[in-house]
């Protein structure tokens, strides 16, 4: 099991409605489990599951905004904040020079930063700094609507289910499906709730 995995064996099992003796195919499911958690954190850009402990990341800011979007991460917990961290003159900022977004954490993560204009105005507010932020990175455990919208894109790749088309067919009009989604239809709804929100 990757440790960046989204479920367990023991979830798509159960899904699968497998006897404790059919093992054969637990290899193959391992494999896919991975798979689908990858897919989900990249189409979500989100960071269900992550390495434990704290490390920094450089994130390019646009000074025109004074959010920085942490996409495709989230932070637990963030404890420094650097500007110009590759520079000579690199700024580490105090506390009070940004606000982590969302406040309140509903989903128990930051996203984002809102970097204090009157502290880091240069004079130019154009082009693009870099900053880099030291936290503890990912959910501080994954979700459980999480865990179970991979256990049932696993069961369904594992039953061999087409993929649902991103729409349906129209024979009068000659409109047919442009192709399939990556994930299911109600793996897609479970998730919906996750979906990045613009600050």
């Amino acid at each position: 099991m990757a440790a960046t995995d989204l479920c367990t064996l023991v979830d798509v099992r159960a899904w699968l409605q497998k006897k404790a003796t059919e093992t054969e195919q637990d290899d193959v499911i391992a494999m896919l489990i991975t798979q689908a958690s990858a897919a989900i954190m990249r189409h979500y850009r989100r960071e269900f599951a992550a390495p434990s402990g704290s490390s920094s990341r450089t994130f390019r800011w646009d000074q025109r905004s004074p959010y920085l979007d942490l996409a495709p991460f989230d932070a637990e917990a963030i404890s420094a904040v650097r500007l110009d961290p590759a520079s000579t003159n690199y700024t580490d900022l105090a506390s009070t020079d940004w606000t982590a977004v969302p406040v309140h954490q509903p989903d128990g993560v930051y996203t984002g930063l809102h970097l204090e204009a009157r502290t880091l105005d240069t004079g130019t507010r154009r082009g693009f700094r870099l900053v880099r932020v030291t936290a503890e990175w990912g959910f501080p455990s994954i979700p459980p609507d999480v865990a179970l919208a991979c256990a049932k894109q696993v069961t369904r790749w594992m039953r061999g289910e087409v993929q649902a088309f991103t729409a349906t067919a129209n024979l009068e009009s000659d409109q047919f499906p442009s192709g399939p989604t990556a994930l299911a239809p109600d793996v897609r709804a479970l998730l919906q709730p996750y979906m990045r929100a613009p600050f």
